[in-house]
């Protein structure tokens, strides 16, 4: 009984581990395609993106659907982030020159 229950608490913290969900004050490296990567440092209202294509400061955006979904932008750039069943997902679309970008964040 011992063991099953140590073992029960290993796998409900590993779970626990598996994705963080997205929040205010906290940094997070995302991977992206075309090997590019960033990383987003969030705060109540911006979201500084540091990354392959220089640093943007983005504002925060009514869009999104429901609390894990944010989306932040600016005259160049728009990120969507806490997408996907895991919410680990992002989706980067610049104005010019025009190129989206589908992302992962890193557990």
């Amino acid at each position: 009984m011992k063991h099953l229950v140590v073992s029960a608490i290993t796998v409900g913290a590993l779970a626990a581990c598996s994705s963080v969900p997205l929040q205010t004050g906290t940094d997070f490296t995302y991977y992206c395609e075309r090997s590019m990567h960033f990383k987003v440092s969030m705060g109540e209202a911006t979201a500084a993106l540091d990354g392959s294509l220089g640093r943007e400061l983005l504002y925060r955006d009514a869009g999104g659907q429901g609390p894990a979904q944010r989306v932040y932008s600016n005259r160049k750039l728009r990120a969507e982030l806490g997408l996907g069943a895991d919410e680990r997902d992002a989706v980067l679309v610049y104005a010019q020159p025009p190129l989206t970008l589908k992302c992962q964040r890193l557990r």
